[in-house]
Formats: C-alpha cells, structure tokens, sequence
C-alpha cells in the first residue's frame, strides 16, 4: 500500500478487523453481518454515520470543509482525508487528524477512511452500508446533494465512476484484507472470510 500519513502525527496503533460504516440504506444489516462474523470489531463512521451508530471509534470523511453537518460525538476524533490531494488544507477547526497519501478521488469517503483504518494498524476492514449503489440512506443520514449521487451525469460524481475507483485501488494492491457485506463493493473486494471464534 502507498504511504499515508496524517498531520498532527495519529500515534494510536490498532489491530485486528474494523468495520467501515457508511450510510446507505442496508447499514444496519449490514452490520448485523458483519458482527456475526467479527462480533468485537470497532467501527469507524463515515460522515454522518457516527451520529447513527454509538460508541465508534472515529468519524472519517473526505469533505472536512462540510463538518458542519455532521453530528460528531463529543471525543470521537475527526479524520479528515480529503478525495483530492492536490489541495490539502485543513479545513475546519473540528478536524482533529489531516490525512495524506494517494489520491482517492471519486471512491467515495469511504474510500478513505478504508486508507485511513489501514494506516493506522488494522488488519482487516469489514464494509458496510457502502453497496456504491442507488439505495437511498440509512434513516438519520444526510443524503449527499445530487451532483454526487446522479448516474448520468459525466462527472467525478456518477456512481460507475466511483466503482472504477475502487477498482482501481484494488487492483494496485492498495486494498489488502478489505471486505464488503453488500452491493457492488462486494463484487470488487469480496466477502470476509468465516474465522474460527470470529
């Protein structure tokens, strides 16, 4: 995997699986999968998935400029990874962490908080509530406006182009041991695989 580091220093070294939570519609079954197979692994929260589900372990977003809309818990540290890397600045004072490394531009926030969990020592990331498809949200997130949901658009925003990003990513080696419980993520990374005592 290419370099990613983040600014101040994270100097937390975790282990083991996390889980990805994104915020589509399937979420919650999604995670009630992934925890029948990894039933202690923590979760980091994607834009406004940590106000849907308690006691993550961080929020990860790709759009620290848009922190005003999201519900961040009271401790739970910020990471901002932006999708492009050519312009990073930190972007507003709730962010507690600035991530860089390579370009994830167009995969989604996703995406990065997948390169975030990998910098910081886990082992094995568990998708959920990322199927890069037209689901809808999970109750209680806020929906992206249209210009990153619209599939006929031809811009960085159609979702075929955010599954060629993943694509991408995983066919450079920059996804190892990162899984996914639904959708098209799932077709691209495949399924956790089963582990005696989870």
């Amino acid at each position: 995997m290419q370099n990613v580091w983040s600014d101040p220093k994270y100097t937390k070294r975790h282990a083991g699986p996390v889980i990805v939570a994104g915020g589509a519609a399937c979420l919650h079954d999604d995670i009630a999968a992934a925890r029948s197979l990894r039933a202690t692994a923590p979760i980091l929260a994607v834009n406004r998935a940590g106000a849907i589900i308690p006691n993550v372990l961080g929020m990860v977003t790709a759009h620290g400029d848009k922190a005003d809309l999201y519900d961040i818990p009271h401790g739970v540290p910020f990471h901002d990874y932006p999708s492009d890397q050519r312009a990073i600045t930190r972007r507003h004072s709730r962010i507690d962490y600035l991530w860089h490394g390579p370009t994830a531009a167009v995969g989604t926030s996703s995406l990065c908080a997948v390169l975030v969990a990998l910098a910081i020592g886990f082992d094995e990331v568990i998708l959920c509530g990322v199927p890069l498809m037209k689901t809808g949200y999970v109750p209680g997130s806020l929906a992206m406006p249209t210009e990153f949901t619209d599939n006929t658009r031809k811009d960085t925003g159609t979702l075929q182009t955010r599954r060629d990003a993943w694509s991408r990513f995983k066919a450079a080696g920059n996804l190892p041991r990162v899984y996914s419980v639904s959708g098209v993520t799932r077709e691209i990374l495949g399924v956790p695989p089963m582990r005696k005592g989870n």
